[in-house]
C-alpha cells in the first residue's frame, strides 16, 4: 500500500511543473487557474433519490486575484457505481486558501444547478473544506442538490401523460484536485 502511495505521489509531482512553482500555494498567483478533480460520494440520507456510492469527475476554471481567492465556474459528471444513474452540475465556485504556504488550509463553495439523466434539473449547494498541498487539492464536502424530474406514462388509447417527482441528494463528498 505505501508503494502505491508513494508510486502516485511520484507521477503527480512528475507532470512538468518546475520546482519553483511547487514552494508557493497556486491560488496566491493573480490569473487564470484551470484543475480537474476527481472525487467519491456517498449518499448520509435515508431515503431520497440517491443511496450508496458514487464517482465524480469534474472541471473548473476560473480567475485567481492573488490573494488566495478563487472565483470560477466548472462542469462535473456525476454517477452512481452501478451505473443506473448519472447527472452533470454546472456550477459557479468560490474559495480561499489561507496561507500562501506548500501547506494551506482552504474553504470553498459551489452553487448551481444540476442536470439529471431524466431530463430533470434542480439546485446544488455544495460546501466545503480542505487542504492544498503545492498544487493538489484535498477536500471533504456536503453536497446537497434539489428539484423535479418528470416521466412520461403511457396509456393506450389516452394521450401521454406525465408524473413529476421531487427529489433530493444528501452526500457526503472526498476529492482530490489538480490546478495547473
Amino acid at each position: 500500500m505505501r508503494k502505491c502511495i508513494l508510486l502516485v505521489v511520484l507521477l503527480l509531482m512528475g507532470l512538468g511543473v518546475s520546482a519553483r512553482n511547487w514552494r508557493s500555494n497556486v491560488y496566491f498567483k493573480e490569473g487564470y487557474v484551470p484543475n480537474i478533480s476527481l472525487g467519491g460520494a456517498a449518499s448520509i440520507a435515508k431515503g431520497g433519490s440517491s443511496q450508496g456510492a458514487a464517482l465524480t469527475v469534474s472541471t473548473s476554471h476560473g480567475y485567481s486575484f492573488g490573494q488566495g481567492t478563487y472565483v470560477g465556474g466548472g462542469l462535473e459528471f456525476f454517477t452512481d457505481m452501478s451505473g443506473n444513474d448519472f447527472a452533470f452540475p454546472l456550477f459557479g465556485e468560490v474559495r480561499h486558501s489561507f496561507m500562501d504556504n506548500v501547506i494551506s488550509p482552504f474553504v470553498g463553495m459551489r452553487s448551481g444547478v444540476v442536470f439529471m439523466k431524466d431530463d430533470g434539473f434542480g439546485l446544488l449547494i455544495s460546501p466545503a473544506v480542505g487542504v492544498d498541498i503545492c498544487h493538489i487539492s484535498f477536500s471533504l464536502s456536503y453536497a446537497f442538490d434539489s428539484g423535479r424530474f418528470s416521466e412520461e406514462v403511457h396509456k393506450y388509447p389516452h394521450p401521454t401523460e406525465y408524473n413529476r417527482y421531487g427529489y433530493s441528494r444528501h452526500l457526503l463528498k472526498f476529492t482530490v484536485s489538480y490546478a495547473f
